[in-house]
């Protein structure tokens, strides 16, 4: 079915997983060759603008990391990318608040998550109000500015526990 405006906010499909018709991609012209990074997120968004999607309930495709990938630094990778969406589709996002709200609150997140891994408490807790502000006081969101105080070690800390709760 529909799938716009929800792929404004995350990218909800492997471009390895897909199968498009030759028009649909003539249509909405391609891949956008002036983005180094999401070139299949800003695609799917051109063509959810214009058609429905259908998906198969089972696994098609498994994917591997590879140390020297683009994506071997997700988290600035996710950034990076994030940016370029934003950018890219201010129009879209003003006429969908919800989903603007969604995609600031995760890109804020994302921010304050790799100022921790830098070491900048200052930055990630400057990022973590910005979600407060965002998305209201909530337990997760006391806990990210608790662990910003901290700096590093809370972050090292918390992702530690997190690893040994979802074993």
């Amino acid at each position: 079915g529909s799938i716009y405006p929800e792929i404004l906010v995350k990218c909800m499909m492997s471009f390895s997983s897909v199968m498009v018709r030759r028009e649909c991609l003539e249509e909405v012209g391609g891949f956008d060759q002036s983005f180094p990074r999401v070139v299949d997120w800003d695609l799917w968004i051109r063509i959810a603008k214009k058609y429905k999607f259908s998906g198969i309930d089972e696994i098609l495709v498994k994917r591997y990391k590879q140390p020297d990938s683009i994506t071997k630094n997700e988290l600035t990778h996710g950034i990076e990318g994030r940016e370029l969406i934003w950018e890219k589709y201010q129009d879209d996002f003003s006429k969908n608040p919800v989903q603007m709200k969604e995609f600031r609150l995760i890109l804020e997140r994302k921010k304050g998550i790799h100022k921790l891994q830098q070491g900048d408490r200052t930055g990630a807790i400057k990022h973590f109000q910005r979600v407060i502000g965002l998305d209201g006081i909530s337990i997760k969101n006391l806990g990210w500015i608790f662990i910003s105080f901290l700096g590093r070690p809370g972050y090292t800390t918390a992702k530690l526990l997190e690893s040994r709760t979802k074993r």
